[in-house]
């Protein structure tokens, strides 16, 4: 069962990885994929004079969305929380930009009211950003909770063996012997706390 949990997390890992390659490799060629299209075009692409002219505008928002999402998916892994929250909301302002830019992109207003226009276009990105968080807080809910714990569990391990290093050099006398008893017990007490947190983890 731990082989086969092992294995299902190696894959994962793996994947992960294949996914932030993906995204990293779209995030550094959007902006310039308009310079090996024909600039003499004149088939139009969501608007546009040519297709061309459509991923010069929309090259760097694309990045920036991506960008974004790693900023905040990084930000969730932080452990002081003033900083996860500053990280957050700065993720999620880059995510709402470059959401607007992407839609503004795609949907031409033609003789859309441009008020309604615009104002539709900023709730849209508001929104789709709102969710797209939530998204990945989601799915990456477990990763996060094995972080932290993994975190919890160093600080266990520090703790133990400073324990251990007390009751080793504190003497064997009479009037101190309860102490280093008790000390001894505590810290073997942490040791079966950080065992059995290791074993849930690695539960099926």
């Amino acid at each position: 069962m731990t082989k086969k949990k092992s294995n299902t997390q190696t894959i994962g890992n793996k994947l992960t990885i294949i996914i932030i390659l993906i995204g990293a490799v779209i995030g550094f060629t959007a902006p310039f994929i308009h310079i090996f299209l024909d600039k003499s075009s004149e088939v139009k692409v969501f608007g546009y004079y040519n297709a061309r002219m459509f991923f010069y505008a929309i090259g760097v928002p694309i990045t920036l969305f991506i960008s974004s999402v790693a900023t905040y998916f990084s930000s969730l892994f932080i452990h002081i929380a003033l900083f996860r929250k500053i990280m957050i909301f700065i993720s999620f302002m880059l995510m709402s930009i470059s959401i607007y830019y992407i839609t503004w992109s795609l949907w031409a207003r033609n003789d859309f009211d441009e008020f309604y226009y615009y104002t539709s276009i900023i709730i849209l990105s508001l929104l789709i950003s709102y969710l797209f968080i939530l998204f990945i807080k989601r799915t990456t809910k477990n990763a996060v909770r094995l972080s932290n714990i993994a975190r919890n569990i160093k600080v266990l391990q520090g703790d133990s063996k400073r324990i251990s290093d007390i009751a080793s050099i504190m003497p064997s006398k009479e009037e101190t012997i309860t102490y280093k008893a008790l000390i001894d017990v505590t810290g073997e007490d942490i040791n079966v706390t950080i065992q059995e947190i290791v074993n849930e983890i690695n539960k099926d």
